[in-house]
Parts: structure tokens; sequence; C-alpha cells
């Protein structure tokens, strides 16, 4: 069971996403989030799993906040939100440590996906 924080304002457009993670991890607990400031709060506290971000958000891009959230807890996992190509999104974000980028409208199969790198990457 997963503990997956989803910071963006287009709730509507992760619906695929949040039901394929709901399906395949009944029962993770996901957390919906706005803002990058609301997502350093949670990381705060008690850590989750994964943050998926979106990019941009109101208050910050996604770079700059998984930056911040390095700082406040280098071992939270994370995905982002990028229309860049791959290799431009490896260029842009490069020493981050994020799993992977997700299009603009993650699906199913983006849902899969990452859990299959989390459980690689956390070992279970």
């Amino acid at each position: 069971m997963y503990k997956i924080v989803i910071v963006t304002s287009r709730r509507e457009d992760f619906y695929a996403f949040e039901t394929a993670l709901e399906k395949a991890d009944p029962g993770a607990a996901l957390t919906w989030l706005e803002s990058g400031a609301d997502a350093l709060a949670a990381a705060a506290g008690e850590a989750p799993d994964l943050i998926v971000v979106d990019d941009p958000l109101a208050d910050m891009a996604g770079p700059a906040l998984i930056r911040q959230l390095l700082e406040v807890n280098a071992m939270i996992n994370t995905v982002m939100v990028s229309d860049l190509s791959a290799s431009a999104f490896h260029e842009a974000t490069e020493g981050l440590g994020i799993l992977r980028a997700l299009p603009k409208v993650p699906d199913d199969a983006d849902a899969r996906d990452v859990l299959t790198r989390l459980a690689e990457v956390s070992g279970l």
C-alpha cells in the first residue's frame, strides 16, 4: 500500500491515472493537493512514497518544487508531468532523481508503469 500525493489543479485530467492506481493498489492512499507549498508541507510530515508533480503549478514550476522536495526529504520518489521531449526532459531535470515524465493527461498505462518503477526503487 503506497502513500501517493498528486499535486495538480487539473484533477479531471488525471481520472484514468487515478482509477488505474486505485485498481492496481486498492490500499493506496491518494492525496490531492493543488500547490507546491502544500506538497512541501506534506513532505515535511509523514513522507509519502511518491509525489506526482504537475508542471506548472500555480505557485511554482515543477522542477523548482522537486528541487525543494529534495531538501526536505531526498528519499521521496517523484514523477513529473511534462510535454518536453525525452532528451529535453532529461536535460532540464538531470540530477533531480525523477522516476519518469508523465504526459499532460496520464492514463492507465502510465499509472501501471509508475507503480512498477516505484516497486523497483523501493524494493517492494
